[in-house]
């Protein structure tokens, strides 16, 4: 299925981006060029090897996207993975509603869609709220939510609308708590590993964990 495919990615650098491409380079694939939203004066691409471009622009900036648009240096994508997610280490800040859902939306306008076949948009499992035990896709989401979760969640919707208005394939991931080579330190698992002892908060608190190979594959 991607033999010779053209994939574009979103947040290439970070622990599950990376790991995607890690595993999409040994693919039979023809081109895979991850994007970097940074705050630069102009865009840039750096060729990290024959099939990997890394490019770096503002995805809020328009005359960024304008150049995604018009520059002849891409090949129209296959395949969209929206993995690049600004600020994953505080839930509870505004931007994750407003800055961040307004920077995967305006993106995602601004790319090809006459070969685009598939869009695959990385959520989260915050997005159902305080809802415990196994949570099925139709279940309904508890309050209360973080920004965190409200933003994936919005922004989930509104590119499910414009991929249905563009009849491209959509598929909305709302992954667990996913840990595996390249994890931030901060996070429970590394924690643990380094420390002699470790305090649990009881009982009632657990959660489901996925190995970042096995969420790719």
């Amino acid at each position: 299925m991607l033999e010779g495919a053209e994939i574009w990615i979103t947040g290439g650098s970070g622990f599950i981006g990376s790991n995607i491409c890690k595993i999409l380079t040994k693919k039979p694939i023809k081109n895979l060029i991850c994007f970097e939203n940074k705050r630069v004066a102009e865009p840039s691409i750096l060729r990290l090897d024959h099939r990997v471009n890394q490019v770096l622009l503002d995805f809020g900036n328009s005359q960024h996207l304008k150049w995604l648009r018009d520059t002849p240096t891409f090949t129209k994508p296959n395949y969209l993975l929206l993995v690049g997610w600004g600020s994953t280490g505080n839930p509870d800040l505004n931007l994750h509603q407003t800055e961040n859902v307004a920077s995967v939306v305006e993106f995602f306008e601004a790319v090809p869609k006459t070969s685009l076949r598939k869009v695959i948009f990385f959520g989260s499992i915050d997005e159902y709220g305080r809802r415990l035990g196994q949570i099925n896709e139709n279940d309904i989401p508890l309050p209360p939510f973080t920004s965190y979760a409200i933003g994936k969640a919005v922004a989930g919707k509104k590119l499910a609308e414009l991929a249905s208005k563009h009849k491209v394939s959509f598929q909305h991931c709302q992954i667990s708590n996913v840990y595996g080579p390249g994890q931030r330190e901060e996070t429970l698992l590394p924690q643990i590993r380094k420390a002699s002892s470790f305090k649990f908060s009881g009982e009632s608190y657990f959660r489901d964990y996925i190995f970042v190979d096995d969420l790719i594959n």
